[in-house]
């Protein structure tokens, strides 16, 4: 009978040890595999990290994800359940030369302001509720993915309410912007849709060229059809290039316009009723050069 006892103290000691020791760790093979559900985080969880943490130590923290790369690791991340975090590197033991910020201030701008984007459909409540003080960066990612307008410069487009033009011009997104949302609401402009009609027939008296394309400021006179007699025209890859008719090919045709041409455009939806007005073209005819 003692024997019985102590034999079934020794198990009892042994499965409370057991116990005690909790789930076997996950291999990073197991956390990190091309076979896993992408991971799901929040922005805190990625600006906690500090620069110099290897990319295996990251992936621990971050929790488990899929390997989405070919030849580099890419590790996928949603962030906040409206952004992609993508994580590059060659071996899980490299060091990453970026804090978390830096991480989520590089992982999709691109991707959130771009000129092939749609442009977004927002409420005035949305921007309202934006303090001074944040970044064009938080701003953005506040608001939404849209459509880069700027040439030189990022402008992102925004329609609020279905009737206003929001125009959010920036150097560079770690710039702070000086005003509140209710006070960059005040500059909304509302829409004038001139799609399908001369918007504008004029002299291009000034170009600024950008990377995707160029802003140019078109002056003419206002006549039986046209709509404008000054314009801040974007010209973008997306735009057609007409010279004496003739389509001109190549990605970028926009590099044809010069200052002093005469030009007639035509507009691929609404414009800003500013003054100038600002618009994307649709075409852009050279009638004449200099």
């Amino acid at each position: 009978m003692r024997r019985a006892v102590v034999i079934m103290a020794l198990i009892a000691i042994a499965f409370s040890l057991t116990a005690c020791r909790g789930p076997e760790p996950v291999s990073f093979e197991e956390l990190f595999s091309p076979y896993n559900p992408v991971g799901h985080v929040r922005t805190s969880d990625v600006e906690s990290i500090r620069m110099g943490t290897t990319y295996r130590e990251i992936i621990t923290r971050l929790g488990a994800t899929r390997d989405v790369g070919s030849g580099l690791h890419v590790a996928q991340y949603v962030v906040d359940e409206k952004l992609d975090l993508y994580l590059s590197f060659a071996d899980p033991s490299d060091t990453c030369t970026q804090g978390g910020r830096g991480l989520l201030n590089t992982m999709t701008f691109g991707e959130l302001l771009s000129y092939d984007n749609a442009i977004a459909h927002i409420r005035a409540s949305d921007v309202d509720s934006i303090p001074r003080g944040l970044t064009y960066w938080e701003i953005i990612t506040r608001l939404g993915k849209t459509r880069d307008m700027g040439s030189g410069l990022h402008i992102a487009q925004y329609v609020v309410d279905e009737k206003q033009n929001l125009y959010i011009g920036f150097a560079d997104m770690n710039e702070v912007c000086p005003k509140s949302g209710s006070e960059l609401l005040q500059n909304a402009q509302p829409i004038v849709d001139e799609r399908g009609t001369i918007g504008i027939r004029g002299v291009v008296t000034d170009i600024v060229r950008g990377k995707d394309g160029i802003t140019m400021l078109v002056e003419g006179k206002l006549e039986h059809d046209t709509s404008f007699d000054k314009a801040s025209v974007t010209v973008n890859m997306n735009s057609t290039v007409l010279r004496d008719s003739t389509p001109v090919t190549g990605l970028f045709a926009f590099s044809e316009i010069k200052k002093g041409d005469t030009v007639e455009v035509t507009f691929n939806g609404p414009v800003a009723e500013s003054h100038p007005v600002q618009g994307v073209a649709a075409t852009v005819h050279i009638v004449t050069a200099p």
